[in-house]
């Protein structure tokens, strides 16, 4: 995954990386539309 990267890459990544629904569902529910980094990700995902 390159980044900065919008949700939609991220969402895209996970569901050619065969996520778990949960995961992707957790993504593509995220409010945040552009992550500089795996560490915004992180954040955005485990702490809404």
């Amino acid at each position: 995954m390159d980044y900065p990267a919008d949700k939609k890459s991220l969402v895209d990544c996970a569901r050619k990386n065969k996520a778990d629904d949960k995961v992707v569902s957790r993504l593509d529910g995220l409010k945040e539309n552009s992550f500089d980094g795996p560490n915004e990700v992180q954040k955005a995902v485990f702490n809404g």
